[in-house]
């Protein structure tokens, strides 16, 4: 028995004989999905459209895809490993609620969107200098007090450690 699945993905191609338009048209029909969802699964760079299938199954679910003009590819899945009762390790899993007093807690605001006043602003052309060149007055640097030291002589002399001290012989441990 092949206890192998598989997953279906999507990476953006078509074939290269059809239209971008028709074979969106193809997949929202196939998929019973409107427009918008289409749309997004093109923004995407790929995308698992059904998983857990047989590998007959894949292949089945490919050539119905490619009828549509899109191309898609069967992976196959890692399969996770099937725990007995023996192999279980870690507590049992528990269902949480949330309380609805957490309202209370967080104040809430509409998200207003900042307002900018956009009727002044333009596209510049290609390629045109969208930024003045100033011109910026050169530094004048003395390094006339600088010298080089030899190779391997310290430049910085580091400082002497000395370790704190202190007075513990007038402190006592309680009984």
């Amino acid at each position: 028995m092949n206890d192998k699945s598989y997953s279906i993905v999507f990476k953006k191609e078509i074939e290269a004989e059809r239209q971008l338009e028709d074979v969106k048209a193809n997949l929202a029909k196939l998929f019973k999905a409107d427009s918008s969802t289409i749309d997004k699964m093109f923004l995407r760079e790929s995308i698992v459209i059904k998983k857990g299938l047989s590998e007959e199954q894949a292949q089945k679910y490919r050539d119905v895809v490619k009828e549509s003009g899109a191309i898609v590819h069967i992976l196959e899945e890692k399969n996770p490993k099937h725990e007995t009762e023996d192999e279980k390790i870690g507590p049992n899993p528990i269902e949480a609620t949330t309380s609805t007093s957490w309202k209370n807690l967080v104040d809430f605001e509409e998200f207003v969107p900042a307002e900018f006043n956009t009727t002044e602003y333009v596209l510049a052309a290609a390629g045109a200098q969208i930024v003045r060149e100033t011109e910026v007055e050169r530094p004048h640097y003395d390094f006339k007090n600088f010298g080089l030291a030899p190779v391997g002589e310290t430049l910085v002399e580091e400082p002497e450690f000395v370790p704190a001290e202190f007075d513990t012989q007038h402190l006592k441990i309680k009984d």
